[in-house]
């Protein structure tokens, strides 16, 4: 099976549960695992995978502007947008952030996949 991987794509985001954790933005790390929907053929051709670049860039633009409270609505979202946009038949969503000095971080993560041809609810 292939897995497509980003590894802890920075993202600055307004997020927190109190409006003083959100009044600033804050780091957060985003680890994606996406399975394609079909096994390709080895072709060599950016068309039969996920193209992991049009992934980050997508990303990156679906919190602009946005206060968020959880970091597990910020890997729902990001699995959802995967699934939808590149027909992946799974995606596991990792999301840290680093809120606590004698911590190494928080995190969430988030495993969605398709089923009889359907998205699963997150």
């Amino acid at each position: 099976m292939e897995t497509i991987i980003i590894s802890e794509l920075a993202l600055k985001v307004h997020i927190g549960v109190t409006e003083k954790e959100r009044r600033k933005c804050q780091k957060i790390l985003v680890s994606v695992e996406m399975v394609p929907a079909t096994c390709r053929e080895v072709n060599d051709s950016l068309h039969s995978t996920i193209d992991y670049s049009e992934v980050r860039r997508g990303i990156k633009s679906l919190f602009e502007g946005e206060r968020i409270n959880l970091i597990e609505t910020v890997a729902a979202r990001i699995a959802r947008y995967v699934l939808d946009e590149f027909r992946a038949k799974g995606v596991t969503v990792s999301v840290k952030k680093h809120p606590y000095r004698d911590t190494a971080h928080v995190g969430c993560r988030l495993s969605l996949g398709r089923t009889d041809g359907e998205n699963t609810e997150p």
